[in-house]
């Protein structure tokens, strides 16, 4: 899953990402407009995730899945 939002980031980085947790979803991404990085979230477990990575542009990354 790819989060792209500007306004929404401390509601995805919060609530939303308990959410996707509890729900299994292996990893989703945002895409942060503002601080122009990607930050990844993997290994979803007791509802939070246990990596995060945080990507500049001239970083790569591909899905786990």
């Amino acid at each position: 899953m790819v989060i792209c939002r500007d306004l929404w980031r401390l509601r995805d980085l919060g609530e939303m990402q308990g959410l996707y947790a509890k729900a299994a979803t292996p990893e989703y991404w945002i895409v942060n407009l503002v601080d122009r990085l990607l930050e990844v979230f993997r290994d979803p477990g007791e509802g939070r995730y246990r990596q995060l990575f945080s990507l500049s542009t001239s970083d790569r990354v591909s899905p786990q899945s």
